[in-house]
């Protein structure tokens, strides 16, 4: 779908508008599409109001409306009241009817307003119906606008329809052509490229058995390994076997390891009491010993003193009887024969 700026620009030489007129017409459909609220109403009604307030003294009669508010700029007495215009609102809902914008502007709260105008602001119902009227009637030709532009943009949309098929057609005329040139052209370079094909072909068949033989010699290795594998497989568990009973050895060994360390210490503690038992009656036999050396000793050195006393006695004897015999030479003679 085509922007609306692309659109308006189409539009402007058909509808001899300029660009800018058209967007603000573009601008209040969509006002209107969109129904502008009861506030946004109220406050036209509000402005409009208290400009008449100030204009009335001068010119009763004048509706003044604000341009932000739908004005439009059409002369005096066009959908015009008086201010003894409608006495009931049911003529105004047959006048909506008539024009059918009724359906936008019977509201109950635009009712109520009315009659409020009618029973505390008659002087300002006059105005207020002129510009009920002068927006349906903007309404209206607003409608009519947009249907002229919808049609427009119908025959726009069928115009251009019509050039797509046609650019399409064509195109696809000059792509049969290009494609049967292409197809000619290419007549002589397809059979080369078949030769060439088929002389890959070859290559590639070469190739395969290469690549055929190459897997037969990979699945014997891979048997030779897969034997292996088992070989060392069926090895590992007897390893394995071999190692767990080493395990088990070494376990018995330590803990017969464990035993003969207890008995060594065992006896080792017993050789210890034993030494210390020994030294002790070593110790004591080496005081007994001791005390009869002393004794020994003593008695030693006794008899030494009885020898020596001997001694002396002795040689005094001798002295004495060399004395007698020096005095007395028979006595010798006689105790020789008494000895014998």
């Amino acid at each position: 779908m085509e922007p609306v700026h692309t659109s308006l620009e189409r539009l402007r030489s058909e509808l001899h508008q300029s660009p800018v007129c058209l967007l603000v017409r573009f601008r209040s459909i969509r006002l209107i599409n969109c129904r502008r609220s009861l506030v946004s109403f109220k406050y036209a009604l509000v402005r409009k109001t208290l400009v008449c307030k100030k204009e009335s003294r001068c010119c009763p009669n004048l509706a003044v409306i604000d341009p932000m508010q739908l004005t439009i700029g059409r002369a005096g007495g066009v959908m015009g009241f008086s201010c003894t215009f409608c006495n009931n609102w049911i003529d105004i809902e047959k006048i909506l009817l008539h024009i059918n914008f009724a359906d936008i502007f019977i509201h109950r709260e635009l009712r109520e307003l009315w009659n409020r105008l009618r029973k505390e602001r008659p002087e300002l119902l006059a105005n207020f119906e002129d510009f009920l009227f002068r927006v349906s009637t903007h309404i209206r030709d607003v409608h009519h606008e947009k249907e002229t532009l919808e049609q427009a943009l119908k025959r726009k949309e069928t115009d251009h329809g019509r050039e797509v098929r046609s650019l399409y057609e064509e195109m696809e005329q000059q792509i049969k052509i290009e494609r049967e040139r292409l197809q000619r052209k290419d007549s002589t370079r397809q059979q080369d490229r078949q030769t060439t094909l088929q002389r890959e072909l070859l290559r590639k068949e070469q190739e395969l058995e290469g690549i055929v033989l190459r897997q037969r010699q990979l699945e014997n290795q891979l048997h030779s390994l897969n034997s292996e594998q088992l070989e060392t497989r069926v090895q590992n568990d007897r390893l394995r076997q071999l190692n767990e009973d080493l395990i088990e050895q070494l376990e018995r060994t330590k803990t017969n390891l464990g035993k003969a360390q207890a008995n060594l210490m065992n006896l080792r503690k017993q050789e210890q009491e034993e030494q210390e038992c020994k030294k002790r009656d070593a110790y004591k036999v080496s005081q007994n010993i001791q005390k009869e050396k002393q004794s020994l000793l003593r008695q030693l050195e006794l008899l030494r003193d009885i020898n020596k006393k001997l001694r002396d006695e002795k040689d005094v004897f001798e002295a004495k009887k060399l004395d007698n015999l020096k005095k007395n030479p028979a006595v010798p003679m006689l105790c020789v024969q008494f000895a014998h």
